[in-house]
């Protein structure tokens, strides 16, 4: 479970690294991605098919994964690769407001605390002193748009695989990521930006992005994430905005004021207790980019 946190903390990292644009990035992970799924569902010799649904139900959630990669990676430019995935960790909570909504759950006292000290964690990292308050407020709402996408991606897919007549994980994985990759493909000719990779950087940089955390790292926790306690998978899931901020710092050299970090720690906090609920019925809601 750690190794698979550590992997895809590195995301952000990779995708600030490879100077690509939000489009261009988005797309080349999917098609890495895909180029290492496809020969593992091959070789498995898993069902690609089970019904219209178990390929309509992951085109949707492939749809979602566009705007929310899309949003995430446009963030990552102005606010940097450990604040975008702080915040998009919020996902948690447009979750838990669809089971409150919609499914008629009863909120715990926990989650309901949670909500105004998440909104504090994000006034605290909105302060800058350096007059870029424009570029992060842009910043912190498209890591929202991505954690609200995000959310129904989680609950589309939930309900891809609880289907009976369902297929394998793996083929489930391939096609969200043949239908983002697909719309990322239309979004980038659309836009007029060129699909080649001017630089070496760019490529490799992207191909890790690919296949270690969206191949690898992803099929790690998906494997782990039954084995384990849902209060465990909770805390170490939180690792993942955490660790992201050391390399940010240890990479990149990146200054953050006093305040900014006192509000990313609420900002956790406040997650860390808005899933509290879950060690209830087993099943951790917490899901990463």
């Amino acid at each position: 479970m750690l190794v698979g946190i550590v992997l895809i903390s590195f995301s952000p990292i990779l995708v600030k690294y490879s100077q690509a644009t939000a489009l261009a990035a988005g797309f080349y992970r999917n098609l890495f991605g895909l180029l290492f799924l496809l020969p593992m569902v091959v070789f498995k010799k898993e069902r690609w098919y089970h019904g219209i649904w178990t390929v309509i139900w992951p085109s949707l959630a492939g749809a979602l994964f566009f705007i929310d990669l899309w949003s995430w990676h446009t963030a990552i430019g102005y606010i940097g690769p450990g604040l975008s995935t702080l915040l998009g960790n919020f996902q948690v909570f447009f979750v838990t407001l669809f089971s409150i909504l919609i499914l008629k759950e009863r909120p715990t006292l926990l989650f309901l605390l949670s909500v105004p000290l998440a909104l504090f964690g994000v006034y605290l990292i909105a302060q800058d002193k350096n007059g870029a308050n424009d570029y992060k407020l842009a910043g912190i709402m498209l890591c929202l748009l991505a954690a609200f996408c995000y959310a129904f991606f989680l609950m589309i897919n939930r309900k891809a695989q609880s289907m009976p007549n369902r297929v394998a994980a793996e083929v489930n994985l391939l096609y969200l990521t043949a239908c983002s990759g697909l719309l990322f493909a239309a979004a980038l000719g659309a836009s007029g930006e060129s699909f080649h990779l001017k630089t070496s950087r760019a490529f490799w940089s992207l191909l890790a992005y690919g296949f270690f955390p969206h191949f690898i790292g992803w099929i790690i926790i998906t494997q782990c994430l039954p084995l384990v306690k849902a209060s465990v998978a909770g805390i170490t899931l939180l690792l993942q905005p955490v660790l992201t901020f050391g390399w940010e710092v240890l990479l990149f050299e990146k200054q953050f004021e006093a305040t900014q970090l006192l509000g990313g720690g609420i900002v956790i906090l406040a997650v860390y207790l808005a899933t509290v609920k879950t060690k209830k019925n087993g099943d951790s809601k917490k899901g990463v980019t």
